[in-house]
């Protein structure tokens, strides 16, 4: 962990400089599914299959979903960066990142992505019950301080996941979410993003 304020806001700086847009994200995930591999360092066949799901959920989203749902009822007046964590593989991720999307270009938010497993450091610093759980959103304001994080799914989202972990089966897990994000279609995340915002402007 960086103690030293300077120290940490060069990092953070650092890591802006290395993030990519949503845009080169999925351009990105096209040309591993392309190539048939994933992002991250597991690259079985079973990941590049989730990897080639992932596209096609994150593309059907953008074309099937209302991006002006996604405006808050307020202005956002600061400089907000949303810093994300993710990989190609990630379910997820996969429905979260065009509602991300949406919500930034709605809201005049910044939207950057960087691989997981390629900044394990500030994975770490973010933990979910102690796990690399990602989607994880960063809130980073103008003077590359850490505000707030999110993730890696709605809190409803989170509380069937961990009842179907219990089952101790994999399937059930990815097919649970999936109806569960097919049924909700981004409103839960919408809500909390949008909720964390309106705290960060009263503060």
């Amino acid at each position: 962990m960086i103690q030293l304020e300077t120290d940490r806001k060069q990092w953070m700086a650092a890591k802006l400089k290395a993030s990519m847009s949503f845009e080169d994200y999925l351009k990105e995930v096209e040309q591993q599914v392309k190539a048939s591999k994933t992002s991250g360092l597991n690259q079985s066949a079973e990941y590049v299959e989730y990897t080639k799901m992932g596209y096609q959920r994150m593309t059907r989203w953008l074309k099937t979903l209302n991006p002006e749902q996604f405006a808050f009822d307020f202005s956002v007046d600061k400089k907000i960066t949303m810093l994300t964590l993710t990989e190609s593989w990630c379910g997820d991720a996969a429905h979260v990142s065009p509602v991300l999307h949406y919500i930034s270009l709605q809201n005049g938010l910044s939207l950057r992505f960087l691989y997981r497993d390629q900044h394990l450091d500030l994975m770490d610093e973010y933990l979910t019950n102690g796990g690399r759980s990602i989607p994880k959103v960063i809130f980073i304001d103008e003077q590359l301080n850490e505000l707030a994080s999110w993730g890696p799914r709605p809190a409803h989202a989170q509380e069937l996941y961990i009842r179907l972990k219990a089952t101790g089966d994999v399937q059930k897990i990815i097919h649970g979410l999936q109806m569960w994000y097919n049924k909700d279609k981004g409103a839960c995340t919408k809500l909390e993003i949008e909720t964390i915002i309106r705290n960060l402007l009263k503060a």
